[in-house]
């Protein structure tokens, strides 16, 4: 049997019957799920711009198991992730002209190699660049594929450069893809163009005003811009949505100290429901108010515990500049991935100007 479905394939096609999709798990378990994507799905086909891709022909089997694989594939689990695998695998078995599966399968390998640290990070990568090549190679027009290219060039490779092109080039096909604007936003604020990160964030919550984690990504760069007033209107947005949100409390608690308001910060950072954000808040609010050693303490703590880039931020707020970049140039030779965000840091911010800091961008393949 095959099927007309389109580019982008929001929907279930209409001549795939829908237990087919949910055949291998409990109606009752997935019909919410399904019910919330199909209402997301006619969002997005209502603003989506004019640049609409012609009809194509799938097998049906094919896109039911890759819809199953999705389906797992956000569930964000190793096992869940592995299950994917074997559905995208199908998927492609049934239909080898079907490109959308093989970038399920490149960002499944991703995921088990970079965020879960379950496969071999070097085998992970390899697999998910054989399958985006494939892909491309049948669909290079496939907005998924680019975005997922350009995330090992910006982790793998740290080529900034490349990965905004192939962010560029999934945007020239798909204008609201939200992967895409929000990485090229990532992109921009870790090169410090904080009005570009802005404006890509801005585009999202224009598609989507709902979007709490945008909220969040525009705020952090606002702050890192000295937006004050910008930074706090957007985390309240945030907390506004989703009151308990993770990091949410801590950034207001940022901004307060950036204002200099240190009873609103402790406030704020109190309320901060993640341990480890709330630790790095109490160290950072310590310093503000001259406690150096307990500052200090959760920094050594942080140390420890290999959360450098953190502990080099609350050192700055305690005035220990030398220990500051004893911290970050050991951190950069590490390649520790947190240091592509040293222009985000508020923390850090009198510090941009010093021969060291730039140089040490310069080691992160950052821009000076």
């Amino acid at each position: 049997m095959r099927c007309v479905s389109r580019f982008s394939f929001d929907f279930l096609p209409v001549c795939v019957p829908i237990f087919r999709c949910v055949s291998r798990f409990s109606l009752f378990q997935v019909q919410d799920e399904i019910a919330r994507a199909v209402v997301k799905a006619l969002a997005a086909q209502l603003l989506e711009s004019e640049n609409e891709p012609v009809d194509r022909v799938v097998v049906a089997e094919a896109y039911t198991a890759y819809q199953q694989g999705s389906y797992l594939q956000a569930k964000l689990t190793v096992e869940d992730q592995n299950a994917a695998i074997e559905y995208f695998q199908k998927a492609t078995e049934k239909d080898p002209s079907y490109a959308e599966p093989l970038v399920g399968l490149a960002e499944a390998n991703l995921m088990l190699a970079l965020n879960m640290v379950a496969i071999d990070r070097v085998e992970g990568i390899g697999k998910a660049k054989r399958y985006l090549d494939q892909a491309l190679r049948l669909a290079p027009w496939l907005a998924d594929a680019h975005v997922s290219n350009a995330l090992i060039k910006q982790v793998n490779f740290r080529d900034y450069v490349s990965a905004e092109l192939d962010l560029k080039r999934a945007l020239d096909t798909y204008p609201t893809h939200i992967a895409a604007l929000r990485r090229l936003g990532t992109i921009y604020g870790m090169q410090g163009h904080y009005d570009e990160a802005m404006g890509m964030f801005q585009k999202i919550i224009d598609r989507d005003p709902l979007n709490t984690p945008t909220y969040s990504n525009y705020s952090y760069n606002a702050l890192a811009a000295g937006e004050l007033e910008v930074a706090e209107e957007t985390v309240r947005k945030v907390l506004e949505f989703s009151p308990k949100s993770v990091f949410a409390h801590f950034q207001l608690a940022r901004i307060n100290l950036a204002k200099g308001d240190l009873a609103a910060a402790k406030q704020a950072n109190e309320l901060e429901p993640h341990p480890v954000w709330k630790n790095i808040g109490t160290g950072m609010i310590a310093c503000s108010e001259g406690n150096t050693e307990a500052g200090l303490a959760i920094a050594d703590e942080l140390i420890e515990q290999r959360e450098i880039f953190n502990a080099a931020e609350i050192y700055n707020l305690c005035g220990d500049t030398e220990k500051v970049f004893a911290l970050l140039q050991k951190a950069a030779e590490d390649h520790d991935p947190a240091l592509t965000e040293m222009k985000l840091s508020w923390a850090m911010t009198p510090l941009r100007d010093d021969p060291r800091w730039i140089e040490i961008l310069k080691m992160m393949g950052l821009p000076v």
